[in-house]
């Protein structure tokens, strides 16, 4: 066998604990999306029931270059498509802490 002349430094990975609360029987997930870059703007989310099974989806765009305003547009269409498929409880998960 044949040495290449690499050399590898190895990094211990750390653990890090996270927990997510199951949502009730009649809750589902809404996970919105706000993305603004030099060229481009748009928004979209997934629903999500309480077992993370796929209820629907939703992309757009709007011509505001603002993060924080394509997050909470992105909040509203979600909120509307959830009232479209009757869906009475919806929870919504953001990174953006700012928009909520």
């Amino acid at each position: 066998m044949h040495k290449i002349g690499l050399q590898l430094n190895y990094v211990r990975s750390t653990f890090i604990e996270c927990s997510w609360i199951k949502l009730g029987e009649d809750e589902v997930m809404l996970n919105p999306y706000g993305s603004v870059t030099a060229s481009s703007y748009g928004y979209g989310g997934v629903l999500q029931n309480r077992d993370g099974a796929f209820l629907g989806a939703y992309t757009g765009s709007s011509l505001n270059r603002s993060v924080t305003f394509q997050e909470l547009l992105a909040v509203e269409k979600g909120l509307e498509c959830g009232l479209l498929m009757n869906l009475k409880k919806v929870r919504v998960a953001t990174d953006l802490y700012r928009a909520m």
